[in-house]
């Protein structure tokens, strides 16, 4: 805990004094926790900070043992490109900023694909896409620092066959003020969203459990304070349309509020969604 601290203290160089530490630290255990905090240093306004983010996050990623795939797959091959052509949607629809963001695809049993740290938004190929096997990284990439929790949701979810988490702008007007989302605005909304809980970023970031507590079939998007949006889907383009349909949503309710009072759907409304839809 006094680690997270220091790596999120308002003082830039107690922050590159934590992450210079970082780097002498070799037991794999006691370092993977810290690598969603390592990564939130990336967007600093400081170089100094941004360089010894750039040198942890490299240290703590060669502590994934690498594999060479012997070979690559039909599947693999698809999911790699459909895996481009969404972050190039995301992208070009103002969904995705940052490459602290990511995208994931299973491919089978403890085996997936998902995007690079800190990757450049505009440019990402599927040559680029990193393969996770077992715990260990395709040998030669640094994937992103969510990697663990994409392995965590993968293994526990077997209804989730894709995740996207980013940071579109209306939708983090909701996420750093902490204020709920109501998904109740039209049935479309609705159906694709179901009610949105949100979850800390404390327990994000420290508890490995918590996104796939909250997480469910009836549950498939989670707002992250501070951070953004998480959707999944049995399919990239399921998760893709959550992430879309969630951030339209947010963007009427903001542009609402100069109107009026919400008039969100009724609780017999949703009822009856439900049961015409045979929502989970």
């Amino acid at each position: 805990n006094s680690l997270l601290n220091d790596l999120q203290h308002p003082n830039e160089y107690i922050r590159v004094l934590t992450l210079k530490f970082i780097l002498t630290v070799n037991e794999k255990e006691f370092i993977q926790p810290l690598a969603n905090a390592v990564a939130n240093n990336w967007d600093s306004s400081s170089p100094l900070v941004r360089k010894h983010c750039y040198s942890a996050i490299c240290h703590i990623y060669r502590m994934y043992p690498e594999f060479i795939p012997n070979v690559i797959s039909a599947e693999e091959c698809e999911l790699r490109d459909e895996m481009a052509t969404f972050r190039a949607r995301c992208y070009k629809q103002r969904l995705l900023f940052s490459g602290s963001a990511f995208l994931s695809g299973r491919l089978g049993n403890d085996d997936f694909l998902i995007t690079p740290a800190n990757f450049e938004p505009m440019y990402l190929d599927s040559l680029g896409m990193v393969r996770m096997l077992n715990g260990m990284r395709e040998a030669g990439k640094t994937p992103s620092s969510a990697t663990a929790i994409c392995r965590n949701i993968f293994n526990k979810c077997p209804w989730v066959n894709s995740i996207i988490m980013t940071r579109p702008p209306y939708l983090m007007a909701f996420a750093v003020t902490g204020t709920p989302i109501d998904s109740r605005t039209i049935p479309e909304s609705y159906i694709m969203m179901r009610d949105v809980p949100i979850l800390s970023s404390d327990e994000y970031f420290n508890n490995p459990n918590a996104v796939v507590e909250l997480l469910s079939p009836s549950t498939p998007v989670i707002l992250i304070e501070n951070c953004g949006i998480l959707t999944t889907g049995k399919t990239l383009l399921e998760a893709f349309d959550r992430l879309e349909v969630s951030e339209f949503t947010a963007k009427c309710i903001i542009m609402a509020g100069k109107l009026g009072k919400l008039n969100p759907i009724t609780q017999s409304q949703v009822e009856d969604i439900i049961a015409d839809f045979k929502l989970p």
